[in-house]
Parts: C-alpha cells; structure tokens; sequence
C-alpha cells in the first residue's frame, strides 16, 4: 500500500525541523526563502534562480508582553496555498490573480511564549509578518511593538536606489518626513543616509550582474505605525524602524499598539534577475483588503 503524499510531505518536513531550517517555494519554483533556527536566532535567506539575492537576515520582534528576537525554537510549522483574485481600477493591473505558498511557523521563546511568522512565496515576491497570540500562561488582551529585529542583507557589491528619512518637523509647512527627498543612484550601501535616520520605502537594490530586490511595506493600518528602514550595517545590512520622536508634532508614540491576537503589517521583497518583476508586482495591493463595502458602485 502506498503512503499517502500528505504523509510523506509531513515526513520530510519532519526531517527538516530536526535539522533547524525550512524551505518554501514559489510555485513555478525559481524564488526560495530558506529559514533557519540556529542558537535561539531565527533568519531567512532568498535565492532566485539559484543565486543567492538576501543573506542570511534577522526575524524576530521585542514586545511588552514578550522578547521574541533571541532564545526561540521552532515548535510547530504549517504549509499551505493561498489563492485569490481581485479587480481594483486605477492601478497597474486592473485585474490580478494571486497564487502562492504560505509558510506559518510558531516560534516560542525562553517564556513559553508563543508568535507566529507567516511568509507569503509567489512567483518573485515574498511578504512576511508576526502574529501575536493569546498565551496560555499569560493572557493579555493587548501588547506594545517595541519594535523588530526585521532585517535585509545583501551581498557585498549591492548597490542602492533608495530616499532618506528626513528630520521631523522641517520643511513646507513643517510636513515632513513626506518621503519626498531625492533618491540615490547606484549608490554604495555604505553610504550613511542624509539625515542619519535610515531610508523611506520603497527602496530598490541592484545585486550586480544577479538581480534586483525592492522592498517595501504593506497593510499597515490606522492601527499600527508606519516603518522606514534603518541605516546600513555590515553586521545586519538594513533593519526595520519605527517612527521618530518628534514627528507628527510629537503626538502619539514611537511603539505600535495592537490587541491581541493581532499582527503587523507585511513585510515585501520583490526580486527578479530583471527589472520587469519590479515594474509588474502588485504586492502592495494583494493583501490590503476591503475595511467596507462601497454604498455606490463604479
């Protein structure tokens, strides 16, 4: 009698978790994102076409009801397909289909408490987010981001087409930061932003004779902040940062407030050997969903 291919599937897997890393794929196969559990640190890599375009980068966030940046181990991992399309005017694609392999991984940390990662693998696009859940031992309603160890990578020679992060508070009108200053050319990584405050989304990476990768953000709510990416570090390259002191005439905080159960917003990579993917994605669309249904239609 055959073994069904469910069983096999989760025998293979199996294998993989005792090993401490993951595997998901697009569905035509050329975009991997490997996840590794190594020392109670959680990172992802992604290879295109075989070359590798992300090295090894950080996963992982700091809360107030929970550090999930550091003593984590993999307890419990999902594959699934996620499907889906939809019609939108005014955009790049006035209709879009949706297919990809999503990865769920359930994380916990020394606390026994418990976040899911969630990644998204389409055909040259990747999004990821946290989810933070109810605790057994530990029941709060609601939680405080501090703020993400989220980080992007890149090999040595990758150079940047990217916007600063200005002052807060300066300006016409004292709007900015209005992501509105110039962006870079073919810069080196290891050029320190104008302002000292990191580099706006989106922001786009020329990985030499590889590829191409253009990060970004999407989903994100009246409920959460928005993020920008930090300076470069040789150590981390660009990680995920919160909002400034100062900003928005210093009402409000710096932390994203969310109840729990509850999740950040997504976030994207898009990567291709070209700039086409760059110009087609419509990532920063798929997941945004409807809040209400219109009272007159088009």
């Amino acid at each position: 009698m055959k073994k069904p291919k469910e069983f096999i599937l989760l025998l293979i897997l199996s294998m993989i978790i005792m090993i401490g890393g993951l595997e998901i794929t697009s569905p035509d196969e050329r975009l991997n994102v490997n996840i590794n559990v190594e020392n109670g640190i959680v990172t992802y890599s992604v290879k295109y076409d075989g070359q590798e375009l992300l090295l090894p980068s950080r996963l992982g966030l700091k809360s107030n009801i929970g550090d999930f940046t550091k003593g984590l181990t993999l307890k419990n991992s999902e594959f699934n397909k996620e499907s889906f399309s939809y019609d939108m005017t005014r955009t790049k694609a006035s209709h879009s289909e949706y297919n990809a392999n999503k990865l769920d991984l359930i994380l916990e940390n020394a606390e026994k408490h418990q976040i899911i990662v969630t990644f998204l693998v389409s055909n040259n696009d990747v999004a990821f987010k946290y989810t933070l859940q109810r605790q057994e031992n530990n029941n709060p309603k609601s939680a405080v981001i501090i703020s993400e160890v989220s980080s992007f990578l890149f090999p040595e020679g990758t150079t940047t087409f990217i916007s600063p992060q200005s002052d807060p508070m300066i300006g016409w009108e004292r709007t900015k930061p209005s992501y509105e200053e110039v962006y870079s050319a073919d810069a080196d990584m290891g050029v320190k932003s104008q302002y000292g405050h990191g580099y706006v989304f989106p922001a786009l990476f020329h990985i030499g004779n590889h590829g191409w990768a253009l990060i970004g953000e999407t989903g994100v709510t009246s409920g959460y902040v928005a993020s920008h990416l930090s300076d470069f570090s040789p150590e981390t390259g660009y990680t995920i940062a919160y909002p400034m002191e100062g900003e928005n005439n210093g009402i409000g905080t710096t932390y994203a407030g969310i109840p729990v159960p509850g999740s950040t917003p997504w976030r994207t990579i898009t990567l291709g050997n070209n700039l086409k993917p760059i110009v087609e994605t419509t990532q920063s669309y798929d997941f945004v969903k409807p809040l209400y249904e219109p009272s007159i239609e088009n």
